[in-house]
């Protein structure tokens, strides 16, 4: 057997021609559009049930000359700002994804780099499994059966990645605040959602041979009004929802001692810091004291002596 045109099954070569296995379209020297048949463009629609709100997300998967995009927008709900997520392919490149993507919450918008790229593909997989079945099916997403993933963004002076053509059309490159993204939890994100402080470990700086303290970041909501969207994990095999919350922080870095570790090392770590130009410590060279920041107004004081 060999290349098919529009059938129902197998995976879209960089010909436009569906192969029925990855082996026969790589025999052909074609690479992958998409893992189903051609035309690798979708558009839908799912119906999402939560907390007494019910609200619409739209998808649209389309080429261009440029590659492909993947545009998620989703309706305002409860205490949730209308969201728009925009993944793009690289450039030339349309059968990977970058890691680069646009995030628009209300009316701000960020860039910044996928924790997991190697997911992207499964976003848009799953949206268009996810989005015919439900509609076939008449079914709403009920959110209480969804598994959660909590992601935080924060502001960072660079982010890789170019912003496109797509990206410009909904979001001017002068109101685009570069970010980055940081893994959370229901517990965290809870506590964030209350007013909170969180203290987060931080991975991206490390003291050398330090085993008494290190640097780590102080979290509080910028913006509680974060945003949300739904995608279907495709290899499930049961339409299991996942419900992706992401919310913009602000970042304090403080000083935390470990448990037996020398309290006197908050004082000297200054001498001992590998210095960067995302965090420095306040103007007496002092770096606050994790265990300190339990308020917004310790928050606040120790926030203005870093920049995060």
């Amino acid at each position: 057997s060999g290349p098919t045109q529009g059938s129902g099954s197998g995976v879209c070569g960089s010909d436009n021609i569906t192969y029925e296995s990855i082996a026969l379209a790589t025999s052909a020297q074609a690479t992958i559009l998409c893992g189903w048949a051609c035309p690798c463009e979708s558009a839908g629609t799912m119906r999402v049930e939560e907390e007494g709100a019910v609200y619409l997300q739209n998808y649209q998967l389309k080429m261009s000359e440029a590659g492909r995009t993947l545009k998620i927008e989703v309706e305002p709900h409860n205490n949730v700002t209308a969201t728009t997520v925009i993944f793009q392919t690289e450039e030339g490149n349309p059968s990977k994804w970058s890691e680069t993507y646009l995030l628009k919450l209300g009316r701000r918008c960020f860039l910044t780099v996928h924790m997991d790229p190697g997911m992207i593909s499964q976003i848009a997989d799953g949206l268009r499994v996810g989005s015919e079945s439900f509609s076939r099916l008449n079914q709403t997403i009920i959110d209480e059966e969804e598994q959660k993933s909590y992601r935080l963004i924060r502001t960072k002076n660079k982010t890789k990645g170019k912003v496109s053509k797509e990206m410009l059309e909904i979001c001017p490159d002068e109101q685009i605040i570069q970010v980055e993204e940081l893994n959370s939890n229901l517990n965290e994100y809870a506590a964030l959602d209350g007013g909170k402080v969180v203290i987060s470990e931080l991975t991206d700086f490390q003291l050398n041979n330090n085993s008494d303290c290190e640097i780590r970041s102080a979290l509080t909501f910028e913006d509680p009004a974060g945003g949300c969207y739904h995608w279907i994990n495709p290899g499930s095999g049961d339409n299991l929802s996942i419900h992706e919350y992401v919310t913009w922080v602000d970042t304090a870095y403080c000083c935390y001692t470990y448990p037996g570790g020398d309290p006197a090392c908050c004082d000297n770590i200054i001498d001992n810091w590998l210095w960067s130009d995302l965090i420095a410590p306040d103007s007496q060279g002092n770096f606050c004291r994790c265990e300190d920041i339990t308020s917004s107004v310790m928050f606040n004081i120790c926030f203005e002596g870093t920049v995060g």
